[in-house]
């Protein structure tokens, strides 16, 4: 079988799903090499098949719309999206017209805006006529465009982080549903180890030596995500996963999203 570079698989884990696989516990597993594919709404349905997760505890007080580099839009605006299809979980259309501004202005300064107009417009009629498994997809397709157009117009590693974005606020909010719930499947607050694994790799592709600091920083605490997922000796005791995984989630959401100072409280909170 062929290598997959660490980019393609992640275009192809945006653009396709296995959308069963986390629905039968007897489903087989993919052979070596290959890509088990779900995107942040299918990881949210399998939650509610676990537990009736409180969606709306999970909205963030604040959501940056001017930020201070493209890098950090791209990762707030795949950050968003995942935002919206929380939003959509809770049935909330009011929430979806706070979004679909919050994703204007991110688009705007990647310079995608006009094109996404008829994704945003689509939302909100979607919403209003309460069809929110159409509004889910709807969303998804959304995330693909968006991405196409970062690829067309030479942006290939912000498209890339757009979907990174995506993945590490989808990562914070399952992660704050399975401590909040005590679930016993921890691997729902991830995927899977092998997902996080393929995200790792993208980042730290773009994250090259003469990268900017945040990318640098994104690349380090991903990788340290990997290790805290790896296999465990089964003969030793679970080790704790969730906590560390939850404080790491924070603190990249908190400085590559939100603008917050190091010491600053999670942005999983209150809506706003």
């Amino acid at each position: 079988m062929n290598a997959r570079s660490p980019f393609l698989t992640l275009l192809i884990l945006g653009l396709t799903g296995l959308g069963n696989h986390l629905r039968a516990q007897d489903s087989p597993q993919p052979p070596p090499g290959e890509t088990l594919s779900i995107t942040p709404v299918q990881l949210f349905e399998s939650l509610s098949r676990e537990t009736k997760p409180l969606w709306r505890q999970q909205y963030r007080t604040k959501i940056e719309r001017i930020v201070t580099n493209r890098e950090k839009a791209s990762l707030a605006l795949g950050a968003v999206m995942t935002d919206l299809s929380l939003a959509m979980m809770a049935r909330d259309g009011q929430q979806i017209r706070n979004l679909v501004q919050d994703e204007e202005a991110l688009e705007k300064l990647l310079g995608v805006a006009d094109k996404m107009r008829n994704f945003r417009q689509r939302y909100l009629t979607t919403a209003d006529a309460n069809e929110w498994p159409t509004l889910g997809r709807l969303i998804e397709k959304a995330q693909d465009r968006q991405e196409e157009l970062l690829i067309n117009q030479r942006d290939a590693p912000l498209a890339s982080l757009v979907n990174i974005g995506r993945w590490l606020r989808c990562w914070q909010i399952c992660t704050s549903v399975v401590i909040a719930k005590k679930l016993p499947d921890h691997e729902l607050a991830i995927g899977s180890p092998q997902l996080l694994g393929e995200i790792s790799a993208v980042a730290g592709k773009i994250a090259e030596p003469d990268s900017n600091r945040q990318l640098r920083f994104l690349s380090r605490k991903l990788t340290a995500l990997v290790k805290l997922w790896q296999p465990h000796d089964p003969s030793q005791p679970l080790p704790d996963r969730l906590q560390p995984t939850q404080e790491i989630l924070d603190e990249l959401i908190g400085q590559l999203v939100q603008d917050e100072p190091k010491a600053s409280a999670p942005a999983s909170a209150q809506p706003r």
